[in-house]
């Protein structure tokens, strides 16, 4: 069996203020750092999952073209483009408890 292409994952800076915002967001939620750190531990895991299997989630032309919009768990939205000949995948965003991804993304 051929393996799929492994892509690299980049992360624009936007996203490192989301990881911000989302553990500060659940440490206040739960006044729990170690709980607010292992989700976003975990959304973090999921984003350099990517780079295996960079065509999932929902294609989402309508707002940017070539955009996509994986879900991850329950209330993480993860919002990137696919280049394929140079075989990346940029993160542009990621939007956690029912954040207004649509505007966001406009």
């Amino acid at each position: 069996m051929t393996e799929a292409p492994v892509y690299s994952v980049f992360e624009k800076p936007a996203v490192l203020d989301d990881y911000i915002t989302i553990t500060e967001h659940l440490e206040r939620w739960t006044e729990d750092r170690e709980a607010a750190d292992r989700t976003v531990d975990s959304i973090r895991s999921f984003v350099k999952g990517l780079c295996r299997t960079p065509h999932r989630g929902k294609k989402r032309d309508d707002l940017r073209p070539g955009l996509r919009i994986a879900t991850y768990g329950k209330r993480t939205a993860v919002a990137f483009v696919v280049g394929d000949e140079a075989r990346t995948v940029t993160v542009l965003r990621i939007f956690y408890g029912g954040q207004d991804s649509d505007t966001a993304l406009r």
